[in-house]
């Protein structure tokens, strides 16, 4: 059997990812993603890893966002 090991980073968790409560309204992390998103895009952050922080922070945001 294989073992799937289950990483507990706070990245992997979608309100983290934004840093909103899990209660937040759709004003609030739309205004959270907004603010994030001008500073982590890669075209402003010279981190190399940039580029990575924005896919993840465009996928939060999508499912969060996402009225269903």
């Amino acid at each position: 059997m294989v073992e799937r090991k289950r990483s507990t980073s706070p990245s992997n968790n979608l309100y983290e990812v934004l840093q909103v409560s899990p209660e937040a309204n759709t004003e609030v992390i739309r205004a959270a993603y907004r603010t994030l998103a001008r500073s982590q895009h890669p075209d402003v952050n010279p981190d190399p890893d940039a580029t990575r922080h924005m896919r993840r922070l465009n996928a939060a945001y999508h499912i969060l966002s996402d009225p269903a």
